[in-house]
């Protein structure tokens, strides 16, 4: 194991919101866990081995329906965010989420665990910010988080490569026929620095992401229909 896992949801409570359900009266909620290490895998196909060695991480997560019958059946998007970083002396795993439509009533997920795992050293905090730079399918992402005891941290997601290349764009959502949304995942350059008490490291690591992003401005040119992509459905 290189480092603690992250449990998802609320910290000493249980399930968080992850949006409308998109099939029935009711509230998608999940809950789970992260877990991380160093890998070495061997793969043998007819004969031919080859050996990678890096960075895993295992998502655990389990998506419960919570029937609510005053609710209409609506469903995606919520915009989340779920990315992990390695170096040789740390990790980390980040993940929040925002719901841009109107049932803001639930507490949706926001939090993040950074290993020092050669330290022995877990630092949690729910007290960060993540933004963008780009379009719906993002070019750099910037984290910005306060730590206990009054560390800091700083990164900037270059982007590497994207999954697909072309993340699919939705048209309209239920309560806003001129939005857009779309689903992805990215492979990420993480630099930065992360400061405690009198000691600054200096990040320069890789990672992974998947997202949902929401842009409520565009025009939408067709209304009626939309086009599904593997995430939803």
């Amino acid at each position: 194991m290189y480092g603690a896992p992250l449990w998802l949801g609320q910290w000493n409570q249980t399930w968080v919101g992850h949006g409308a359900y998109p099939l029935g009266r009711g509230l998608d909620i999940w809950s789970g866990f992260w877990m991380s290490c160093k890998m070495k895998a061997i793969i043998d196909i007819n004969g031919e081995t080859r050996v990678f060695q890096g960075y895993f991480v295992m998502d655990r997560a389990s998506h419960r329906s919570l029937y609510i019958p005053s609710y209409k059946t609506r469903g995606a998007p919520i915009e989340f965010t779920c990315m992990v970083g390695f170096t040789n002396i740390l990790n980390f795993m980040i993940d929040t989420s925002n719901n841009p439509s109107p049932l803001k009533k639930i507490p949706m997920d926001h939090q993040m665990r950074i290993n020092l795992p050669y330290e022995h050293m877990i630092i949690d905090t729910t007290n960060f910010t993540v933004s963008f730079k780009g379009s719906l399918q993002p070019t750099m992402i910037i984290v910005k988080a306060s730590l206990p005891g009054g560390g800091k941290l700083f990164l900037r997601g270059t982007i590497i490569t994207y999954y697909p290349t072309k993340w699919p764009v939705i048209n309209g959502t239920w309560w806003n026929p001129a939005g857009e949304w779309c689903w992805g995942r990215a492979f990420i350059h993480w630099t930065g620095e992360l400061v405690l008490a009198n000691t600054t490291i200096i990040i320069n690591g890789i990672g992974a992401g998947e997202f949902t992003r929401y842009n409520g401005s565009s025009i939408c040119p067709v209304t009626t229909n939309t086009t599904r992509c593997g995430c939803w459905g």
